[in-house]
């Protein structure tokens, strides 16, 4: 979990540096983790509560909400059977 965080780091110092021309090579994006099923939504919820105990991933969201989880993943939750159980983890980064 550190060395991501510790490259992210890297990466940013280079930039502020000047070693990539293009401003826009480096930019934060928010990352989504989306399960489908009964048991890939307990794997995530779990996976959820051991990651936020760091405080490098304290800022996670969890949820198994469709309802939730459609507001951040719209097309990912269009026409689906809301019947299947589905879970998913969001960080703005």
């Amino acid at each position: 979990m550190e060395s991501f965080e510790v490259s992210k780091q890297l990466w940013a110092y280079l930039q502020a540096k000047g070693y990539f021309p293009d401003t826009d090579f480096i930019h934060s994006i928010p990352h989504c983790s989306f399960v489908v099923g009964e048991k890939d939504s307990d794997f995530l919820a779990r996976r959820h509560q051991a990651m936020t105990k760091s405080l490098l991933f304290d800022s996670v969201l969890f949820s198994q909400d469709p309802t939730q989880i459609q507001q951040r993943m719209p097309l990912i939750m269009q026409g689906r059977d809301l019947s299947t159980p589905v879970a998913a983890s969001y960080s703005k980064l």
